[in-house]
């Protein structure tokens, strides 16, 4: 079954970019090395990042923290530019 998170953006662009987030998520949950203490966003994060009109560093620390931001931002910019 489709996380509700996921259902809300069903049909739009921003979909695609929840799933390519998630999928980089999954990758960088044991950080760069795989050998660092786990760490994940919750899925409502993950939207909340997906459905972001302008990414930048900045969005990106306010929404999901400094923790999280130290090592998913870079990759989920990257993930938000190809998308756009």
């Amino acid at each position: 079954p489709m996380h509700p998170q996921r259902r809300k953006l069903a049909g739009r662009e921003a979909g695609t970019t929840y799933d390519q987030l998630m999928q980089v998520q999954a990758g960088l949950t044991h950080g760069t090395t795989g050998l660092e203490k786990p760490l994940s966003c919750s899925a409502s994060l993950v939207a909340k990042v997906a459905a972001l009109h302008s990414p930048n560093p900045n969005a990106l620390l306010e929404i999901l923290g400094e923790r999280r931001a130290e090592r998913f931002a870079s990759a989920f910019l990257d993930v938000l530019q190809q998308a756009r």
